[in-house]
């Protein structure tokens, strides 16, 4: 079983390196350069998602600004 286990924790940390290193950080910064201009200008910002990802939008949506400098 813990073979089992080491394999998959060893192929997730892959994939996730290699998705990870694959984004443009540019765009990601871009990205984070609207939010703080809507959160700035008291802008509303939609996230909605169905099923599980509704979850994760709800959690995206709380923790959003959890960290920002304004």
């Amino acid at each position: 079983m813990d073979y089992e286990v080491g394999e998959g924790l060893k192929k997730y940390y892959g994939d996730l390196v290699g998705i990870l290193s694959s984004l443009d950080l540019e765009r990601v910064d871009g990205v984070l350069d609207v939010l703080k201009k809507c959160k700035s200008e008291r802008k509303t910002v939609y996230v909605c998602g169905n099923g599980e990802s509704a979850s994760t939008a709800e959690h995206y949506s709380e923790n959003c600004f959890q960290f920002s400098d304004s």
